[in-house]
Parts: structure tokens; C-alpha cells; sequence
């Protein structure tokens, strides 16, 4: 979370990546559904 960030270690190169709730980590890869599928199903 960022307010558990010590502020000392970041600087201008420090990048800081923000999901929400619904954020999964995929492999190597950070991925948050659009919710798509819940707001108009799969379209079958």
C-alpha cells in the first residue's frame, strides 16, 4: 500500500504501479478486469 512506502527510498526514478481491488498479478504481468463481463455478460 502506498502509505506503508518509506518515503526516504523513493525518488524521481521510483515508479509506483496502482491497481484496485479487482487487481491480480498474471505471471509476470499486473492485470485489472474492466468489468466488462459483468456490467454486459459474454455476448453468447
Amino acid at each position: 500500500q502506498a502509505g506503508n512506502v518509506d518515503e526516504t527510498t523513493v525518488d524521481m526514478l521510483t515508479i509506483i504501479f496502482v491497481g484496485n481491488s479487482q487487481t491480480r498479478i498474471m505471471g509476470r504481468r499486473m492485470v485489472t478486469p474492466r468489468g466488462y463481463l459483468e456490467r454486459y455478460g459474454d455476448g453468447k
